[in-house]
């Protein structure tokens, strides 16, 4: 079932400069004018109207701006999946949104799209870029490499404000 803003004006207030979701009136366990969602899993806050789960993020956008496009997601610009105050969010497709994630946790340098090649023994760079690979060639060390990938990052892509 989807969301309309008028239910959740109803429900909720936004509070815009501290991005917090809070219940307009008290429901079940819930105390009027406390903070709505909880973490789930992935570390997203998570809220529950209607009894189906629901990002706050995505609660909040519609809240503010009656729909969220088809194909589009709300975007964490500075990566905190809690922070959600209004400059912090913004519409992404599925690849912009991509471009905004930090480097895996099993990466073996740390850095976003560097990797160690062994027949090499250098540190590799490459980006992914219109569903195609693109290398960027081999360095004696991982800050290099980085630098490379982050280079190809300003050029290329949108939504990468969390570079370093």
């Amino acid at each position: 079932m989807p969301l309309f803003q008028t239910e959740l004006k109803k429900l909720f207030l936004y509070e815009t400069d501290t991005g917090f979701l809070k219940w307009k009136e008290g429901r079940s366990n819930m105390v009027k004018n406390s903070k709505a969602g909880s973490k789930n899993t992935s570390g997203y806050l998570i809220v529950t109207i209607n009894s189906k789960s629901h990002r706050v993020q995505r609660v909040i956008w519609i809240y503010m701006f009656n729909y969220i496009p088809n194909g589009f997601y709300i975007d964490h610009i500075n990566g905190n999946k809690t922070d959600n105050r209004l400059c912090n969010l913004r519409l992404a497709t599925n690849s912009q949104n991509q471009q905004n994630r930090p480097a895996p946790q099993n990466n073996s340098s740390g850095y976003r799209g560097v990797t160690w090649h062994k027949q090499a023994n250098k540190w590799m760079a490459r980006i992914c870029h219109n569903r195609k690979r693109e290398m960027l060639g081999f360095f004696d060390t991982s800050v290099e490499a980085y630098n490379a990938y982050k280079n190809r990052a300003f050029e290329i892509y949108t939504h990468v404000d969390r570079l370093p």
